[in-house]
């Protein structure tokens, strides 16, 4: 509003409630600060790494990111100089000094036609200070009101039961070499965490779980599920909660249905002719029978 020269002050706009903006209800949270120590090591970050980086990458790279491409820049100068600070405050202040020629982006066409821009070294040297507008309260998300404060005590068992799974299977599959679900799949861990059988025989009814997994995963299995109670977990308003019974009642998305596909149903075999249909095959001449010679 001050930029169009209107003279609005906060005081009108924070005299009617129903009207008011967001900037002048969230005065208190924002404090204005001199970054400009940060902008020139976000600048120097630049001019040192040896490869191409785009805004989100560098943005990343200063917070101090573990993914894979922010790690090709952990030995640049100012690498995690901004950690701990905003994911949306880091992409601001490099914004801004994309804007006033600090840095400056510059298009790569890929050979598949795709334009990505990269961030590099601006015409211009950052000598004043910087100064913008820094959250200094976090504001906390409102909780919708679908989502419950308290989880029972049956769904807090059944998560805990199915982390503990993943890793497990995460674990065989990493020292078989092989995808994690041709351990077992998802949905076999979820039937296990709700149904937590403890015996081999018990085991074999989980949906997947076949003889010869039972014989090579059981007991690693069974070692985790014996950790939790089996079937009856916790106490509700209307007595125990049978989580076997109840995750057996629970429609699924879909059903496993092993390798491949379910069969399709064989056709309905074709209705029998009628029997008065014509026989249109021709007579042989011998079952021709010979009309009588007229003479004249």
């Amino acid at each position: 509003v001050s930029t169009q020269s209107t003279g609005f002050s906060s005081d009108e706009c924070l005299r009617t409630s129903r009207t008011t903006c967001d900037n002048c209800v969230n005065s208190g949270k924002f404090k204005r600060k001199d970054l400009s120590s940060e902008a020139r090591t976000a600048i120097a970050l630049v001019r040192s790494c040896h490869s191409r980086v785009t805004l989100i990458q560098l943005a990343e790279a200063l917070r101090g990111s573990e993914n894979k491409k922010s790690q090709l820049l952990a030995s640049c100068p100012g690498f995690a100089s901004m950690k701990g600070r905003n994911r949306s405050e880091v992409e601001r202040l490099l914004r801004r000094l994309v804007s006033e020629n600090y840095l400056r982006e510059r298009m790569v066409t890929g050979h598949m036609g795709m334009v990505v821009s990269y961030v590099e070294a601006g015409g211009k040297q950052l000598t004043s200070p910087l100064l913008m507008d820094v959250e200094v309260e976090r504001r906390e998300p409102i909780p919708s009101s679908s989502s419950s404060t308290a989880q029972s005590n049956v769904d807090k068992v059944v998560a805990c039961c199915y982390e503990a799974l993943l890793a497990l299977r995460k674990k065989i599959a990493g020292e078989k070499n092989v995808m994690v679900h041709n351990i077992l799949p998802t949905e076999a861990l979820h039937e296990m965490s709700e149904k937590r059988p403890h015996t081999l025989a018990k085991l074999r009814q989980i949906t997947a779980f076949t003889q010869l997994k039972v014989e090579f995963y059981g007991e690693q299995f069974l070692s985790v599920l014996k950790g939790f109670p089996p079937g009856k977990e916790a106490r509700d308003q209307g007595g125990w909660i049978d989580t076997a019974v109840a995750s057996a009642n629970k429609p699924t998305r879909r059903s496993y249905q092993g390798k491949g596909r379910a069969k399709k149903p064989a056709p309905p075999p074709p209705p029998p002719k009628p029997s008065n249909v014509l026989n249109l095959m021709p007579m042989p001449m011998s079952k021709i029978p010979k009309k009588p010679v007229r003479r004249l």
